[in-house]
């Protein structure tokens, strides 16, 4: 793969100053530079929006602003749903590019190596899409919510790219739904925290998804045996889902859920999507790799049997301050996890 065929685009917000959380938009950029060479990069950001003219940008896409939604569940429904937000300046973006593959990446993210080209290469039969495993939700675990991809970072042709942030920007009365609409019969705890009717991840790519015929939600925990089926399919023919140390993807804002063993098991890691993908396509695999993911398949499967298990005391347990000193007992005489 030749690296000036690739574009990076940068979309979101943009501070030109060094703000509290140290991250530095110049210094990120000398680094991709360095990592990869001869690459195009974009930033589309808001109008009226000051860039140094000395950042080492190719094109810079100033867009309008739509506004936040409501936010995505009952007790943050006062911090905004940037859904819209993000549609907007990842589709616009990605329209300025010439290039045949494109890196999709917010500007509060940084690459520290390119390790994501020699997966791509190594995975991709046709045409996929490669992201990463936080928040690509495991819908049989805590969050019930199939089809929802991670937005961190995705790498890909642009034909691709552009076909799956092709969507309709989010309606208030989807991202208000569970104000005026009753939650599903099989909606447990955490599923009762959202206000709106899909995820933000979950929305976009449902409708990448439904392009291609797959059986989606109708809400988002919907699910039906046939969806999860489909969200099976879906990962192991158009997604590559890759942990981000794998990528080379540095997130900040994030990076305590590299460590949380509640994220790890609550996403679809790359040993997950890996044990899926030489299934679905009936493929011989690494034996060492797949070792490793039956072994986390068991793992899973016992927490599943115990998230079950608790759930009609839901209310009480996850409030509790009991619950981590149990789990803590749990993982350390028994290697529950």
């Amino acid at each position: 793969m030749d690296l000036r065929d690739i574009t990076i685009v940068f979309q979101g917000a943009f501070n030109a100053h060094l703000g509290e959380d140290r991250f530095n938009f110049k210094e990120n950029l000398r680094l991709i530079r360095k990592i990869l060479p001869g690459v195009k990069v974009i930033l589309s950001t808001w109008e009226n929006t000051y860039v140094p003219e000395n950042l080492n940008i190719d094109k810079i896409v100033f867009n309008k602003d739509p506004g936040g939604l409501a936010g995505i569940k009952h007790k943050e429904i006062d911090k905004a749903n940037n859904i819209n937000r993000q549609i907007i300046t990842t589709f616009n973006g990605l329209k300025e590019v010439k290039t045949t593959y494109a890196v999709k990446l917010r500007t509060d993210c940084r690459l520290e190596h390119a390790g994501f080209i020699d997966y791509f290469k190594k995975f991709n039969k046709d045409s996929c899409i490669l992201s990463t495993c936080f928040f690509t939700i495991d819908p049989t675990m805590y969050e019930h919510m199939p089809f929802h991809i991670s937005d961190w970072f995705q790498f890909g042709k642009t034909e691709d790219l552009l076909s799956y942030w092709n969507v309709p920007l989010m309606e208030k009365e989807f991202a208000t739904w569970y104000q005026s609409n009753p939650y599903s019969e099989n909606s447990g705890y955490f599923d009762k925290e959202f206000l709106a009717k899909f995820a933000v991840e979950q929305y976009i790519a449902s409708n990448y998804a439904n392009q291609f015929g797959y059986e989606t939600p109708k809400y988002h925990n919907d699910n039906r045996k046939e969806v999860l089926e489909s969200h099976n399919k879906f990962l192991a023919e158009k997604i590559i889902i890759l942990d981000p140390w794998q990528i080379g993807l540095y997130f900040p804002k994030y990076h305590w859920a590299y460590d949380s063993k509640f994220s790890s098991m609550n996403c679809i890691m790359f040993l997950d999507w890996y044990k899926n993908y030489i299934e679905y396509n009936k493929l011989i695999g690494d034996s060492g790799l797949l070792a490793a993911a039956n072994s986390r398949a068991a793992k899973k499967e016992k927490l599943r049997k115990l998230i079950n298990f608790v759930e009609p005391y839901s209310g009480f347990w996850y409030q509790s301050k009991l619950r981590r000193f149990v789990i803590k007992l749990a993982v350390k005489f028994t290697k529950f996890l």
